[in-house]
Parts: C-alpha cells; structure tokens; sequence
C-alpha cells in the first residue's frame, strides 16, 4: 500500500525521527517491509507484507496525531515486485511529495512508478 500523509499543523520537524523510529519498530514486528519518506511537509510511506499486518500498520499511521490528511495511492493489491526486504526511512528533495498530490496525481500502479522515480533520488537510511 503506498500512503501519503502531511506533518500535522503545530507539529514540529522535531517530530519526524520519531516517527521514523517508531515506524522502524512496529514494521519490525509487524514483518512489514517498504519505505517511508519525507519531504518536509508530508510523508509518503510503501507498506508491503501481508494485507492483515499492512492494515494493522495503516491504523498505526492513521490515529498518530502527529499526521494528517491520510490518502492511499496504491491498495496492497496493487505492491510493485522490485520492493526491497527491509525497512527503509529518509528524505526526498522538499516538496518531492507534491506530485503525489495534485488533482491529476498517479493512482494505483502509476503512482507505484512514481514512488519508485523518488525513492531512486532520496536520501534513505
């Protein structure tokens, strides 16, 4: 599943390698594997493992306050083959995310592509 979400408004960046962090442990538990990413504004995140773990981890995103506005991109169905093992979290250029979020933005398996096109520019640890 890919998910774009936003730093929720009053929350400080300072919030940001927390959430890395407690992405990297719950996904760990969860045997999740994908990548999270940042643009200084908004999040975009690839869940891959099993639908039942994905959606625990979607829920997990969802009620953190400390993000807002969730849209999926591309349902679990819709996972890409070339997804690493492993989870992986960084940076993208600023406003890397915004082209995931325009009007005319990719869905599905074109939005799966798109992500791709990021993560191959970020910054990831």
């Amino acid at each position: 599943m890919l998910l774009l979400t936003h730093l929720a408004p009053g929350v400080g960046a300072a919030a940001v390698a927390d959430i890395f962090k407690r992405c990297r442990e719950r996904h760990a538990q969860l045997a999740i594997a994908g990548t999270i990413l940042f643009d200084g504004e908004r999040f975009g995140a690839l869940f891959c493992g099993a639908p039942d773990r994905v959606e625990l981890a979607l829920q997990a995103v969802t009620s953190d306050p400390r993000q807002a506005w969730p849209q999926v991109l591309a349902d679990a169905d819709q996972v890409p083959p070339w997804v690493a093992k492993g989870w992986r979290s960084g940076w993208c250029e600023p406003d890397g995310l915004a082209p995931l979020t325009t009007p005319d933005a990719p869905h599905g398996p074109a939005a799966a592509e798109t992500w791709r096109a990021l993560m191959a520019t970020s910054d990831l640890l």
